[in-house]
């Protein structure tokens, strides 16, 4: 099965590969080797949607893993969340009958591969790791209050609700790894993110390769 992993920065991408004992590619988007191929889509939902949808076109994966940094709700830095669902904390049209973070013609959420996530599970056993919920809107969360309509939310990113929802729309399975960079809401959550965005995913690639081969 062919797989595909996004992320949304070039550091993001290049320190999983640094944990892969991979070469970083500097100023390149996408690559293919042997195993996968590796993708930039950017920051925020709408560079995700469009880029999402751009890689599936190019290279007809079977799979999509998403791997990156995300900011986290009582987590504290360098610890992972294997994510089982994803909503939007930022859209509303409750007005008219949705659910909070539903869009209409949309689901309230996504949810991750359960074969994928049988996987991991199985590999991270031996490691401290949390399953739970994403968050995803176009905010660098520094006010956890802003979900407070959200229940068992773990983690927060600008990203992986718009890859799932893309994915659904392709009936793809998704899967996703996230590293705490930051603790929302902390005085040092900014130097935090600059520090931890290497050294947590250097850490994990190698378990997600394993994992998912």
């Amino acid at each position: 099965m062919k797989k595909l992993y996004l992320f949304a920065l070039e550091k993001e991408r290049d320190a999983f590969l640094k944990g892969l004992n991979k070469a970083p590619r500097p100023g390149v988007d996408f690559f293919m080797d042997d195993d996968a191929a590796y993708a930039i889509i950017g920051v925020g939902k709408v560079f995700a949607a469009m880029r999402t949808e751009k890689w599936i076109t190019a290279y007809q994966p079977g799979l999509i893993i998403n791997v990156g940094v995300a900011g986290g709700l009582q987590l504290a830095t360098d610890d992972w969340v294997l994510v089982e669902e994803v909503l939007f904390y930022d859209v509303d049209v409750t007005a008219f009958g949705y659910l909070k973070g539903q869009y209409p013609s949309s689901q309230a959420s996504f949810k991750a591969d359960l074969d994928s996530l049988t996987k991991l599970k199985k590999i991270l056993s031996g490691q401290s790791y949390h399953l739970g919920t994403v968050a995803t809107g176009d905010t660098f969360m520094t006010e956890p209050s802003r979900l407070h309509d959200f229940k068992n939310v773990q983690a927060v990113d600008m990203e992986l609700g718009a890859i799932a929802l893309v994915c659904a729309v392709h009936q793809l399975p998704w899967v996703s790894v996230k590293t705490i960079s930051d603790t929302v809401g902390t005085d040092s959550q900014i130097q935090d993110f600059d520090h931890w965005v290497e050294e947590g995913l250097k850490k994990v690639a190698p378990l997600i390769e394993r994992a998912l081969t």
